[in-house]
């Protein structure tokens, strides 16, 4: 099973931390130690990455993992692009997950994985999608930006299929602000 890992780019994700002045360097490394985390954690519960990016350097840190490259302008185009390449592929169960979660774990990874039901979805704190396992084709069904997680439900509930929500701590932690870096940065800085 797919396991699709958006990122936009070493250089161009996270751009809400990047105008609220953290210095890019930091919030590049960020992106990478997330990137290559999330790949590890996908693979350990034995799952192929697939990454979905508009920058050629994320083939040079991550060589060996398969990448669908987009032209940068947004996450629902990036997805057509993925459906496209992977069209013999639409009934396929695959499982969407966001890389700026930095407190995800296997086993809430591999919780969701084991899930049998059409479709399983994990919001963001802030009613956004962390993660959704279901046939790839229903991908193209997300609509990302406010309220993605409650669009996509109804999606389900008017389609009529069968869904479940997972919530855990892993899945509703992502960084998305400013403020969400800070807490945790601060957090990091404790267990030193």
């Amino acid at each position: 099973m797919d396991a699709i890992l958006p990122c936009r780019g070493i250089n161009l994700s996270m751009n809400r931390l990047r105008m609220a002045g953290i210095p890019i360097d930091e919030v590049n490394d960020t992106v990478k130690r997330l990137l290559l985390r999330s790949v590890e954690i996908v693979e350990h519960v034995g799952l192929n990455p697939v990454v979905l990016t508009a920058d050629r350097l994320v083939g040079e840190i991550l060589p060996s993992v398969e990448l669908v490259f987009d032209e940068g302008k947004s996450l629902n185009n990036a997805i057509s692009v993925l459906l496209e390449q992977k069209k013999s592929n639409l009934n396929d169960e695959a499982i969407f997950l966001m890389t700026d979660l930095p407190y995800l774990i296997e086993m809430e990874l591999l919780a969701l994985k084991e899930m049998q039901i059409d479709i399983v979805v994990a919001p963001s704190k802030d009613n956004g999608i962390s993660a959704i396992k279901s046939p790839m084709r229903f991908l193209s069904n997300i609509e990302f930006g406010p309220k993605s997680f409650d669009k996509f439900v109804g999606f389900a509930r008017n389609s009529q299929l069968s869904y479940r929500t997972v919530i855990s701590d892993g899945f509703l932690f992502d960084l998305d602000t400013i403020e969400d870096y800070r807490k945790w940065k601060g957090e990091i800085k404790q267990f030193r």
